[in-house]
Order: structure tokens, then C-alpha cells, then sequence
């Protein structure tokens, strides 16, 4: 059955370029001359029932490109569609690629009339298609959202007011004000059920999140929900847990408190040492209280029993603990104020 689908593909462009479909022109391009774009990361999942639609009923909806300067094309929408014809092509399911041809619209970016440079105008191009995206990924979600932003920092730049994100069922322009916040107009452009909230992690993660994380969420093996979390250990910490993870399937938030609580339990362990191997001030003043105390109950119990000279002596050692904390005690509070001890310390 396979190569009779161009049959199909054909008919579907006969209806196309009559105006039954209320499309621009189309034309076949073989499938070898069209590359996809690497700007395009969406997801492309249920590749194989869109494969066996397409093996069913041809190609529907023609691809979008633009022609590039070589002569070949650069996919600009309809990334899933090529790869579900890529898979049946691989299958023997399809003709060969060489052979294999598929109608396209063929976009110059300069009919996209944005003070956009080419980059920005395929990324444009890419986004508006992925806003009728209904399952994204998080990271769908964190791509798509950097770009809008992207462009429309641009457009502001730019000094526009408003620019055409889409089109609705009816093929009427869906316009979008630029006025307000960044964030809650990429909201409103992106077309997905996220909410300003949700976005405000996406910033965190972008803001903070060393590469590791970033490749984690790619990998939809973190949500952006615990990669918020993680983004606010340090750098070197959060590198060394996604290696902590590196042999398990999704990382959870669970994953994330078992990480943070073995490092606190370890970070304190390490404070109690100094280099030498001695405790620290902190053990020590702990310590030496606690001597203070055992004088202090030695003198009120044993009083009576005691000479003078005893209490005396015993008063003294009592002081030098005393001076001891309150030196300890003021040498942390340089620490924290002046951030190194001074010539008192």
C-alpha cells in the first residue's frame, strides 16, 4: 500500500491549489532537499499513530519551509509530520526518500513584517505552531516560553504595541498587546494552560539551574516543579545530584529530600572538624558551658564544705570560661558582620 499514499498526497494538493481548502500555493519538494530546523525542539510524541494516519489518508497538511541560500529547504512547521513520514520511509512504507515527494508552502521570512532578524523570524515561525501544541512537556514548555520572550523583548525594543501570534479556526488574526510584563504576556501568547506562577519557575530554573539540570529537564527526566527546588542549591550541589541520579529513571521531589538531608547530615559532620581533625569553637563552647555549669553546682552544693580559698579558685576558673565564650561569641559575630576576622579576633 505504501507508495500508493502519494496518490493521496496528490489529491490532497489538487483540493489545496483549487481553493478548497482556503491555502496558500503549495509545491512538491522531495523529501532529501528538506532538512529539519535545529531551532525546533519540540517533543514529537505519538510519532507512530500520526505515522499510520498518514499511511492511511496521505498527508493532509502540507509543510511549511523556506528555501535556503544552497538551494535546499529548512522546515519551518510540521515537524512531527516529517517525522512520521521519515518512519514509514524507514519501514519501506513510503518511497525512498529520494523519490518521496511532499507538498509545501513555501515561506520567504521576509513576508513575516517584524523588525526581526532571520533567527528570531524561524523561531517566530516555529512558536506560532507549537501554540496549538495541547501536551507539552516541561520542556516544551521552558523552550517555548524563552523564545516568546525573546521576541517579544525584541518587538518592545522595537517600540511595537501589538503583533499576530496566530490565527483562530475562523482564519481570523489572533493579536497580542505588548503592554504589561513580559512573562504574562508570553503567557498569553503561548496558548497553553500555564499560568504566571508556573512561569516565575521556568525564570528561577533559567536564572539558576547549572547545564546539568537544564539537560535533565530536556530529558523529561526532571519537572520543572523539583528542578525549582533544585536550582536553589549551589552550583557544585546541584551538579552532584543529578549525578546522584544519574542511574535512576524520572528524578523526584523525594530523589531531591533524601539529597538535601544526606548533604546536611554530611555538611555538619564536616563542621564539627577543622582540618586537623580537632572540634570546632562551636563543640567547644557547647563544652565549655557545660564545665561552667559543673563548677557553678560544685560551689551552691558543696559551699558550706569548701575553704574560701576553694570557692575562690573555683569562681576564677569559672571567669576564664566566661572570657573564653564571650571571645568565641565575638569572634563569630565579626565573622558574620565583617565577613573576616579583625586584629580583635
Amino acid at each position: 500500500m505504501g507508495y500508493g499514499v502519494v496518490s493521496d498526497l496528490l489529491n490532497s494538493v489538487s483540493k489545496m491549489e483549487s481553493g478548497m481548502d482556503n491555502m496558500l500555493e503549495t509545491t512538491m519538494i522531495p523529501r532529501n532537499q528538506i532538512e529539519k530546523n535545529p531551532l525546533n525542539c519540540q517533543s514529537v510524541n505519538g510519532i507512530e499513530e500520526l505515522a499510520q494516519d498518514i499511511k492511511m489518508a496521505g498527508l493532509e497538511q502540507p509543510l511549511v519551509v523556506y528555501q535556503k541560500e544552497d538551494g535546499n529547504y529548512r522546515l519551518l512547521t510540521g515537524e512531527r509530520r516529517l517525522t512520521a513520514i521519515d518512519l514509514l520511509i524507514e519501514r519501506g512504507e513510503f518511497p525512498p526518500s529520494q523519490e518521496c515527494y511532499l507538498p509545501c508552502i513555501i515561506k520567504d521570512l521576509d513576508e513575516y513584517k517584524l523588525p526581526l532578524d532571520d533567527e528570531l523570524k524561524e523561531k517566530y515561525a516555529i512558536r506560532r505552531t507549537n501554540r496549538f501544541n495541547r501536551n507539552p512537556t516541561d520542556a516544551d514548555i521552558m523552550r517555548d516560553y524563552q523564545d516568546w520572550k525573546e521576541i517579544i523583548s525584541a518587538l518592545k525594543a522595537q517600540g511595537y504595541s501589538e503583533f499576530i501570534v496566530g490565527q483562530d479556526e475562523t482564519g481570523k488574526d489572533i493579536v497580542q498587546s505588548l503592554k504589561g510584563r513580559t512573562r504574562e504576556i508570553a503567557r498569553k501568547t503561548m496558548g497553553t494552560q500555564v499560568s504566571t506562577g508556573q512561569l516565575a519557575k521556568y525564570d528561577t530554573v533559567e536564572k539558576n539551574a547549572v547545564p546539568e539540570v537544564i539537560e535533565a529537564i530536556n530529558q523529561e527526566r526532571l519537572t520543572i516543579a523539583v528542578a525549582e527546588k533544585v536550582s536553589g542549591l549551589a552550583p557544585e550541589k546541584q551538579a552532584e545530584f543529578i549525578q546522584s541520579t544519574a542511574n535512576e529513571g524520572k528524578i523526584t521531589k523525594q530523589n531531591y529530600d533524601d539529597f538535601v538531608k544526606k548533604s546536611d547530615t554530611k555538611d555538619k559532620v564536616s563542621e564539627k572538624k577543622t582540618d586537623n581533625g580537632s572540634v570546632t569553637e562551636e563543640f567547644d563552647v557547647e563544652f565549655v558551658r557545660k564545665v561552667q555549669d559543673e563548677y557553678k553546682n560544685r560551689i551552691k552544693l558543696s559551699e558550706k564544705q569548701m575553704s574560701l580559698q576553694e570557692i575562690q579558685k573555683n569562681k576564677v576558673i569559672i571567669a576564664a570560661l566566661d572570657l573564653y565564650v564571650k571571645h568565641i561569641d565575638s569572634k563569630r559575630y565579626c565573622s558574620q558582620v565583617c565577613k573576616s576576622h579583625c586584629a580583635k579576633c
